[in-house]
C-alpha cells in the first residue's frame, strides 16, 4: 500500500492542503465550489456504487461473471485513468495528482487497492524520505487491449469534435485500425461468428444466463 512518503502526507501533502481549503471555501459559499487557481480542473472524487438484483452491491468478488470479478478490480473510473497514464510513463504519486486532477486521499486509496490487486507494484526511487513509482505488473500490463478497445470505441462514438489521440505504427507511422481476433484462427470477433458459453465453473445463474443467449441465437 501507499504509505506516508507517497501519498497524501508525503508527494501530495501540498495538494491534499490545497484540497481541503477548496472543502472549507465551498462550506462557506454554501456548498458552490470556489474557484482554485492552482488546478485547471475541479478536483474529483469517486463515489459511484453499482447495483445488483436492486440493492447496492459491495463486491463483485463473489460473482462468477469474468466481466464482474474484472469491475472489481478496475471499475472505478478513475482506475483506467490512472492505469493509461503508468502506460504512457507517468509512474509518480505527485505527477499523476497534477495530470488528473484528482483528491489526494483519492489517488492514495485507487493506487493502494491497485497494488492489493497485483495490477500495480511499487518501487523506491528516493530513499530520504522515501518515494515511490508505480510500475505495471506482468497482470497489469494485460490491459492494454481493453484500453486500446476503449480509445477505439470513444473515437468512434464520442469524439464530434475530432479525435485527439490515434493508435500508429511506430515503424511506419501510419494508422492502425485495432480488431479483436482469434488466436486460433485469425477470425475477427463478433456475434456471428461466436457465442459465450459456460465454463466449468459457471454457477446456475451464470448457466441461465448463457442458455438464454444461446436459445436467442
Amino acid at each position: 500500500m501507499p504509505q506516508r512518503g507517497d501519498g497524501p502526507q508525503g508527494e501530495g501533502q501540498h495538494a491534499h492542503k490545497k484540497a481541503r481549503q477548496v472543502s472549507k471555501q465551498r462550506r462557506r459559499n454554501g456548498g458552490r465550489r470556489a474557484h482554485n487557481p492552482l488546478l485547471k480542473s475541479h478536483l474529483h472524487d469517486d463515489s459511484v456504487g453499482a447495483y445488483v438484483g436492486g440493492v447496492e452491491a459491495k463486491s463483485f468478488a463473489s460473482l462468477s461473471c469474468p466481466v464482474a470479478r474484472a469491475l472489481e478490480q478496475v471499475g472505478p473510473w478513475w482506475d483506467l485513468l490512472i492505469i493509461r497514464n503508468v502506460f504512457l510513463g507517468v509512474r509518480r504519486f505527485s505527477d499523476l495528482q497534477l495530470q488528473l486532477g484528482i483528491v489526494p486521499t483519492t489517488l492514495n486509496r485507487r493506487l493502494s487497492q491497485l497494488c492489493d490487486h497485483h495490477i500495480l507494484q511499487r518501487r523506491r526511487y528516493q530513499t530520504r524520505p522515501p518515494r515511490y513509482e508505480y510500475h505495471l505488473t506482468e497482470k497489469g500490463a494485460t490491459l492494454l487491449p481493453v484500453l486500446v478497445s476503449l480509445l477505439d470505441w470513444g473515437n468512434r462514438w464520442l469524439a464530434e469534435e475530432g479525435r485527439s489521440v490515434v493508435l500508429t505504427d511506430r515503424e511506419t507511422g501510419a494508422e492502425i485500425q485495432p480488431v479483436l481476433v482469434d488466436a486460433r484462427t485469425g477470425k475477427t470477433l463478433s456475434l456471428e461468428v461466436m457465442r459465450l458459453s459456460a465454463g466449468p465453473a459457471a454457477d446456475e445463474r451464470m448457466r441461465e444466463l448463457l442458455d438464454a443467449h444461446a436459445a436467442s441465437q
